[in-house]
Order: structure tokens, then C-alpha cells, then sequence
């Protein structure tokens, strides 16, 4: 005894077997398009992210120099006061 076939859209006769394999095989092509997609984007938004970092290093203030020429007149100013 066979399997009955199911009736594609445009009348032909599909058997299951093969009617989950074309179903399989669109999940998957749109799958790897959504994939594309969403790798597409992130590209891009890391793209932006670095020229964004890039700008805003630029335009940052300079790191200060540390410790230059460290005098003790506030200490001395302090020990005159008291």
C-alpha cells in the first residue's frame, strides 16, 4: 500500500518524502539569507562603532602629565598660616 500524494499549489501530485525535502531545502535558503543578512549588518555597525572610537579619541583631552614638577609652596603657605 503507498502513501497518498498531496496536491501542490499548481495541481501536481507531490509525495511526502519529497514535499519535506523542498521544505527542508527553502528553510535552509532562507536561513543562509537571514545569516547574510544579520552578518551584513553587524559588519556595518562595527564599522561605525570603529569610526565613531576613532573619532572620539581624537577630539579627547590630552592625558595629563604626571607628577612635573611638584613644588612644596602650598606646604610652606600652610605651615605660615598655622
Amino acid at each position: 500500500m503507498s502513501k497518498p500524494a498531496v496536491m501542490q499549489g499548481d495541481g501536481a501530485a507531490v509525495h511526502e518524502p519529497v514535499q519535506v525535502t523542498q521544505a527542508m531545502n527553502d528553510f535552509v535558503n532562507q536561513f543562509n539569507i537571514f545569516q547574510r543578512d544579520v552578518k551584513s549588518k553587524l559588519e556595518t555597525q562595527e564599522t561605525k562603532m570603529t569610526q565613531l572610537e576613532r573619532k572620539s579619541n581624537s577630539l579627547s583631552r590630552p592625558i595629563l602629565a604626571a607628577q612635573t614638577d611638584v613644588s612644596d609652596s602650598h606646604l610652606t603657605a600652610f605651615g605660615a598660616y598655622v
